[in-house]
């Protein structure tokens, strides 16, 4: 069984023995999404969703979930008002491009992979307006002891190997060499997995500051 589904599923339960020190901050949204990715990954990995030979189509609905429900959290956490209406805007993107990708391009069975390409991008930049925000913040504050510079980490290190791992993806299916990636493709993102759930289980130890919003 692939460690890293054990990595996600261990971010879960440390979710939920941390809910009482959490519950009153966004960090609660946490524990359905990550109910909701043990659902998913446990089901892909017993090939519950297995419809026309293909598990495709649960991450063409969870993905863009994902991608929202990060955005989300960044919605709600940034303090400025142009940092806020970007997230907002680029969620919005995101969801027309995998409507547009499922309806006219990839299709719904096939994996939208230029879509996922387009949110991992966008998870990047979500991290660059976080980090950007605290650097030019005149509050004297110790952020490694925030729960959203180690998410933004595990997002930062994740996505950026996602995007790269993804960018080769479409090539190896239209040679019909996918077999001779996959060895390449699961070490990598066992690894990329490990270090996003561990960042966002060490963000459960660290209460966030409710932000005054201007």
């Amino acid at each position: 069984m692939p460690p890293d589904i054990w990595i996600e599923i261990f971010a879960f339960l440390l979710c939920l023995i941390q809910f009482r020190k959490i519950k009153a901050s966004i960090l609660k949204w946490f524990l359905p999404f990550l109910l909701l990715t043990n659902i998913v990954e446990w089901g892909n990995y017993f090939k519950w969703y297995n419809y026309h030979h293909t598990n495709n189509w649960i991450f063409n609905i969870f993905n863009p979930i994902e991608f929202c429900f990060y955005g989300f959290l960044y919605y709600q956490t940034l303090l400025s008002k142009s940092g806020r209406n970007n997230v907002f805007y680029c969620c919005l993107f995101i969801l027309i491009t995998y409507l547009v990708n499922i309806l006219f391009i990839q299709g719904f069975l096939y994996f939208d992979s230029y879509s996922y390409l387009v949110g991992c991008l966008v998870m990047v930049y979500f991290s660059y307006l976080y980090f950007v925000e605290k650097i030019k913040s005149v509050e004297q504050i110790n952020i490694t002891k925030t729960p959203l510079f180690w998410i933004s980490v595990g997002l930062l290190f994740f996505y950026s190997g996602e995007f790269i791992l993804f960018s080769f993806f479409q090539y190896f299916l239209s040679i019909n060499d996918f077999e001779s990636f996959l060895p390449v493709f699961h070490f990598f993102s066992a690894i990329l997995n490990a270090i996003l759930y561990l960042c966002i289980s060490i963000s459960f130890f660290y209460t966030p500051k409710q932000p005054s919003i201007s």
